[in-house]
This record gives C-alpha cells, sequence and structure tokens, in this order.
C-alpha cells in the first residue's frame, strides 16, 4: 500500500513550504531571539526536532486516512486497526504539542 504517484505529488508540495497544519497562533516558527546566546541553538535544534516530529505523526495521520478510503472494501478488517492507530497519533500530537510550550 505505497503512495500513488498523484499522492506523492501532492505531499511534495504539501510539506515543501511551512506546514499550515501546525499552528500559527503556537509562533514557534517566530521565536528567533533567546536570552542565552549558548542555548540558542540547542533550543533551536529541539524546537526544529519537535516541528520535525509533528509534521512526520500528521502526514502518518494523514496517509491513515488515505490508505483506508483507497482500501474501502476491506473497511471491516482494518476499522479498528486504523482507530487504533488514529488514536495513537492523535495522542502523540498532543504530547507533541505540549512539549512545544
Amino acid at each position: 500500500m505505497g503512495m500513488s504517484a498523484s499522492s506523492r505529488l501532492y505531499y511534495q508540495w504539501r510539506f515543501e513550504k511551512q506546514s499550515l497544519w501546525i499552528s500559527s497562533d503556537l509562533d514557534i516558527f517566530d521565536i528567533r531571539d533567546f536570552e542565552d546566546s549558548l542555548s540558542g541553538p540547542y533550543l533551536e535544534c529541539i524546537r526544529d526536532k519537535i516541528t520535525n516530529d509533528i509534521r512526520f505523526a500528521l502526514y502518518d495521520l494523514w496517509m491513515a486516512k488515505d490508505c483506508v478510503k483507497i482500501t474501502k472494501w476491506w473497511k471491516l478488517h482494518f476499522k479498528n486497526a486504523f482507530w487504533q492507530d488514529y488514536r495513537y497519533i492523535k495522542a502523540h500530537l498532543k504530547h507533541l504539542y505540549k512539549d512545544l510550550e
């Protein structure tokens, strides 16, 4: 169940720019000035890692929805597994957003 060509192109178009799925009111892309000059690069690296984790988790959520839509006839078999993955990804995203605060 790989990505179709159109899904791959959409993913590249969507994720090569700043993610619209990450809420702009978090201001995680605007914080550039840190008080301690030594901790600045470290905090910058942590923020980049967290935003990258959020993007991957959101991509997993998008792919899970896409795969279920593509394989409608398997809906009864995959429904339970899909919702387990969906709940796990949502919980993981909540945890990552809390880490950003």
